[in-house]
């Protein structure tokens, strides 16, 4: 497996990125959502990922958007993160796909919703590098107001 960041300075793509995003209480659960628009998807499977797929082309799983939804079968085990990074440990993860459209009341089942995307040959500093600052947004001094 490979880090994000060599995933990143491998990519051919314009831009690439990192999505954030917070449930919304009121909404219930993304995974409760993503389970009501995509039945197929056993009760007892349990989501890991999810990738929103915008196209001006039309793809083999149909005209976009659509979700492209991974799970795997976590069975009675009472902890289906730590059964989830065995597997992947072990190299027995079987996990599944479902494709299901989507529209956008997906962002509904989110408070916060946001995608950072950097441009293609402006790598992203790795958080760990020395003398490297990050400072939230608030922190920023832009000047004197107007």
């Amino acid at each position: 497996m490979s880090t994000i960041e060599e995933e990143f300075r491998r990519s051919t793509d314009d831009w690439h990125g990192i999505a954030y995003a917070h449930e919304r209480e009121a909404a219930g659960s993304f995974r409760a959502y993503l389970k009501r628009i995509a039945p197929e998807i056993p009760p007892h499977h349990v989501i890991t990922n999810v990738q929103i797929v915008m196209c001006t082309t039309y793809t083999k799983e149909g005209r976009t958007p659509f979700l492209r939804i991974s799970h795997f079968d976590a069975g009675e085990m009472p902890d289906p993160v730590a059964a989830f990074h065995e597997r992947v440990a072990t190299n027995t993860l079987d996990s599944k796909f479902t494709v299901v459209k989507c529209g956008l009341d997906l962002f509904e089942a989110f408070s916060d919703f946001e995608i950072s995307l950097t441009a293609c040959g402006y790598d992203i500093v790795p958080i760990d590098e020395p003398g490297a600052i990050y400072r939230s947004q608030d922190d920023v001094d832009d000047g004197p107001e107007n």
